[in-house]
């Protein structure tokens, strides 16, 4: 259970991690354009209905308070809903899910799916299935949150950047994944 909660991690987030000798070794993905360049992030289609956390420098931001290597500013749920959209008149199709994330005071990470829906082609579907939720351990260090398999101690990490109620994940190479506050 745990290998298959560090890969849904690693497609989740898109974590920079890959496997040599049974580990993993992670790299650290280079730093979300809006916390270091004061440049606007740029979204990808998969986030074309979240809001891109505006520009700002790390002054202005709200600072981490640690605690036990835990920024306690991402403890909490989270969503994320990704939209697909393809074609045009008759070869229109469309699909939208939710993901959701959960990071405790404890050091635990849980995933979970939330509502799916789809349509093109005259036929349509909707799915709401969250009982397969995963978890993980996961710490913070640096502006990376390192998730870690309890049961092998493999790790994998992304970039993220908390702005009030958004969280952005990143890999570094530009792709970038907004989670709302619930």
């Amino acid at each position: 259970m745990h290998r298959l909660a560090l890969a849904t991690c690693l497609l989740l987030f898109s974590c920079n991690a890959t496997t040599t000798n049974k580990e993993v070794s992670a790299t650290a993905p280079t730093e979300p354009a809006n916390v270091e360049s004061k440049e606007p992030v740029a979204s990808d289609a998969s986030t074309a209905t979240q809001t891109t956390p505006p520009a700002s420098n790390n002054d202005n931001m709200e600072q981490p308070s640690q605690t036990s290597n835990l920024d306690n500013r991402i403890f909490g749920t989270w969503k994320n809903t990704e939209v697909i959209t393809s074609g045009s008149g008759d070869n229109f199709g469309s699909f939208s899910s939710e993901t959701f994330i959960e990071f405790t005071a404890d050091g635990v990470f849980a995933t979970w799916a939330g509502q799916s829906a789809g349509s093109g082609g005259g036929q349509s579907f909707e799915s709401n299935d969250s009982s397969q939720k995963q978890s993980l351990k996961y710490r913070t260090e640096d502006r990376m949150i390192v998730f870690v398999d309890p049961s092998s101690g493999q790790e994998a990490k992304t970039k993220y950047a908390v702005d009030g109620s958004r969280l952005m994940l990143s890999d570094g190479a530009g792709h970038n994944k907004i989670y709302i506050k619930e």
